[in-house]
């Protein structure tokens, strides 16, 4: 099982956490929308099959007739997780003690219902649903490119150029 505290924390980070994504965020929308992701019966029913990942970078990419998921982490699921949370938020003033775990799993599943699609700053990448491979792939070796260029001398007085990239 997993123990919260450091080792929560880097489990985390390598499930959740898209560093790569989030440096190209302002590209995104090349190769996707802003908006959730569809569902999984509605990727069957657009002929895509559902791929396995354990990457976080690559969850919810697409190409062609397939599409990458990342799985749920167990601690996501798991009764002590959440437990735990509540229990911190009880020690540390964030939520009353009359908050009990019905009051608190009602409250959380009120607030997912009836948020706007908002995504945390930490993790801009989860503004795009379903990322395209393609577009994907392209814009990563555009922006190799650019950088590669910017460290010539011959892009050094191209203001545009540098503007852009």
């Amino acid at each position: 099982m997993l123990r919260w505290g450091a080792d929560f924390e880097t489990s985390k980070e390598l499930d959740l956490q898209t560093p790569k994504l989030d440096l190209l965020h302002k590209y995104l929308w090349l190769a996707g929308l802003p908006r959730p992701a569809r569902t999984l019966h509605r990727q069957r029913l657009l002929g895509r099959i559902i791929v396995i990942t354990e990457n976080p970078d690559e969850h919810l990419v697409w190409h062609e007739t397939s599409i990458f998921v990342k799985p749920l982490p167990e601690y996501l699921l798991s009764h002590d997780f959440w437990s735990t949370n509540l229990k911190i938020a009880h020690e540390t003033g964030l939520l009353p003690d009359d908050v009990d775990w019905t009051i608190w799993t009602l409250l959380a599943r009120d607030v997912i219902r009836n948020q706007t699609w908002r995504v945390d700053a930490d993790q801009p990448r989860y503004t795009y649903g379903e990322l395209r491979l393609v577009v994907f792939v392209y814009i990563t070796v555009m922006l190799s490119a650019m950088q590669v260029a910017l460290a010539t001398d011959r892009f050094e007085g191209a203001v545009q150029f540098q503007q852009f990239a």
